[in-house]
């Protein structure tokens, strides 16, 4: 049976991760009374901190910080609630088998000296290509924090309002299309610089470096400004310092959090979105839903099919979730040590501050992805790997050191097997792929954690796995991914399934906040 609740709100937002942390923060700074209701005991959803082992913080899903937005971080002052960005130095390290290394700093002129050990031709391209990089993101940008236009009027505004980007839609078509490795072909030639930068065109997508559409996503990834532009760092205390500070901004505001509280069903009356029903037997009522769930775990599941057009339920169906990322979280006694820039014991260096890449060239990527693509795990996994208690000592206690893979490329669905069978093997397979640039990598490993794509599904609402919330590609970005408000009157979405898509930046909150409020 059941209880329906005496209290009602303005606005209730399901899911307390960051972006339905943000919406709540926008809303109740216009005096609307709202209620987060989180499934989990912990807000953050994949952007949190969890301690694992004894005074061991972890980040267990998210890991790294750059894409938040500047102006969100300022109106709602996250500073004051524990919001502290850590500059990494150096950014990124690739070590490679036949002995070379490539550090990438954040001084150009230091990068360019370690580009050109690989071709002095590309270190002095680099400076050009980190300058148009800038120039596409600073032409994007205005848009990240705009509703996509729904109709020809709509597309009208738009155009007027933007009339510098019609400028750039030539070169910014032409970019959207191409593949990470078609794109930075077209700038270098050294394989050991393209394959180390074209990692962000393949994290967190089932895509390979020349599947058409990845140039944008590494583009996405170069869009945050915290620090600089493209600039990333950790977060003193890990990730679920963004949204707790989130949250102790919401709950200043008068926002109640609810957390160990699941919805089952989005209520529905007369076309109308009137409250949620909780698997606990609790209903709540409200002149506003405000969805932070993935777009097919909403209306598939939240909604239910009876209350959606076929047409829409069409679109809702053929919308791509299933991703191929792992993540494994490790608690190291020990430093790793590599053959390529040796240490000694324990001793933190320039190697262990940011993300270190294991990803030989296009074809060890291409080859990992075609695994991938028949429903197998990759025999010799992309790994991004990153220490960041190497920067932040508030993380494990001394001598420890925390360490998180993201690795691709895992099939949601596998041919012949399942996680259940193949999840211990492929966290062996990954640590014996790192072997093979740092031997002693197994013999620092404490304790270990793993997320196969099921386990992010299952622990995170991340459908399909997709860190995104959906596909990053053409066909689902812009005005072709889902609207913030929905064919349900007084519904609406606010997750990464909206525009301008998936990473910690908050935008969708925000622009779900402000189109609620018009």
């Amino acid at each position: 049976m059941l209880s329906v609740s005496m209290d009602s709100y303005d606005a209730i937002v399901i899911g307390a991760g960051h972006n339905g942390l943000v919406c709540a923060n926008y809303l109740a700074r216009k005096k609307l009374r709202v209620l987060v209701i989180e499934k989990r005991g912990v807000v953050g959803g994949a952007c949190i901190t969890e301690e694992l082992w004894p005074n061991v913080k972890v980040s267990t899903a998210a890991y790294v910080c750059s894409l938040l937005d500047k102006e969100i971080i300022d109106d709602l002052n996250l500073q004051k609630h524990g919001f502290r960005f850590l500059v990494r130095e150096p950014p990124s390290f690739t070590p490679f088998l036949n002995g070379k290394y490539l550090f990438l700093h954040n001084d150009l002129e230091k990068s360019r000296k370690e580009i050109a050990k690989f071709s002095k031709r590309d270190a002095e391209n680099y400076g050009n290509y980190e300058s148009s990089i800038t120039k596409l993101a600073e032409t994007i940008e205005p848009l990240l924090k705009q509703t996509p236009p729904k109709n020809m009027y709509g597309m009208l505004k738009f155009g007027l309002k933007n009339r510098k980007l019609l400028n750039s839609l030539t070169e910014l078509m032409d970019f959207a299309s191409l593949s990470v490795k078609d794109f930075l072909d077209r700038w270098f030639e050294s394989e050991e610089l393209k394959a180390t930068l074209a990692t962000d065109g393949i994290i967190g997508s089932f895509a390979s470096p020349s599947t058409p559409g990845t140039a944008y996503v590494l583009l996405h990834h170069v869009m945050g400004n915290i620090a600089g532009r493209g600039k990333w760092g950790y977060l003193e205390g890990g990730m679920g310092s963004i949204t707790n500070a989130l949250a102790k901004s919401a709950e200043e505001l008068g926002v109640r959090i609810k957390t160990n509280s699941s919805v089952e069903k989005i209520l529905i009356e007369d076309g109308k979105a009137i409250g949620v029903a909780t698997k606990d037997g609790q209903t709540y009522r409200a002149k506003r839903i405000v969805s932070n769930a993935e777009p097919k775990l909403t209306f598939l599941n939240l909604v239910g099919e009876e209350h959606l057009s076929e047409d829409f339920l069409q679109k809702v169906r053929n919308y791509k979730t299933e991703a191929a990322s792992f993540k494994i979280n490790l608690l190291l006694n020990g430093l790793p040590n590599f053959d390529v820039y040796p240490t000694k014991e324990n001793k933190i260096g320039p190697h262990h501050m940011g993300t270190i890449h294991i990803c030989e060239d296009f074809e060890y990527m291409e080859r990992a992805f075609d695994d991938a693509k028949y429903g197998r795990a990759s025999a010799n996994p992309v790994v991004e790997m990153c220490i960041p208690s190497s920067v932040d000592k508030t993380l494990a206690p001394a001598g420890m050191y925390v360490a998180s893979c993201f690795v691709q490329y895992t099939p949601y669905k596998l041919i012949n097997s399942d996680w259940e069978s193949e999840k211990e093997r492929f966290v062996d397979r990954v640590i014996s792929t790192i072997k093979k640039y740092a031997p002693n990598m197994e013999d620092v490993i404490e304790n270990k954690h793993a997320l196969s794509p099921i386990d992010l599904e299952t622990e995170y609402s991340l459908t399909g796995g997709n860190i995104f919330h959906g596909d990053m590609t053409l066909n689902q970005l812009f005005l072709f991914r889902f609207n913030y408000r929905t064919p349900i009157k007084n519904l609406y979405l606010c997750g990464s399934g909206t525009h301008p898509g998936g990473g910690v930046t908050g935008l969708p909150g925000y622009n779900a906040a402000k189109e609620i409020l018009g």
